[in-house]
């Protein structure tokens, strides 16, 4: 499998530069980073604050920043995995007692039935 880069839009863009000249502005970058977990396009808000990093290691805002972006595209990974939901419901104990239910509620009608028969 071969990975793709993402790029920013022309409308990521935009929120960039807008970031990049204030770049104290914290509501800037909620703005920029909500805009690309909504387009789809936190890897190149990833690659933003990491290229900012390597050429300011101490910038505390882009540490910050980036590792928002990581976990915004963890979170959005595991809400559109299609097994995390059924994982979750057969690892609940829930599901063992749908199962017994279901169990008892057969063996009875086998009985009750079976009885007629």
């Amino acid at each position: 499998m071969v990975a793709t880069v993402v790029e920013l839009d022309q409308q990521g863009e935009v929120l960039w530069r807008l970031v990049e000249e204030q770049w104290t502005e914290q509501a800037r970058h909620d703005t920029f980073v909500q805009y690309c977990f909504g387009a789809g396009r936190l890897a190149a808000a990833a690659a933003r604050y990491t290229h900012r990093l390597a050429i300011q290691p101490g910038d505390e805002t882009a540490r910050r920043m980036r590792e928002r972006v990581l976990f915004l595209s963890m979170q959005a990974l595991t809400a559109a995995s299609p097994r995390s939901a059924a994982r979750r419901f057969m690892s609940s104990p829930w599901f063992v007692v749908v199962v017994l239910v279901g169990a008892a509620l057969g063996a009875a009608l086998g009985i009750i039935y079976g009885a007629r028969l």
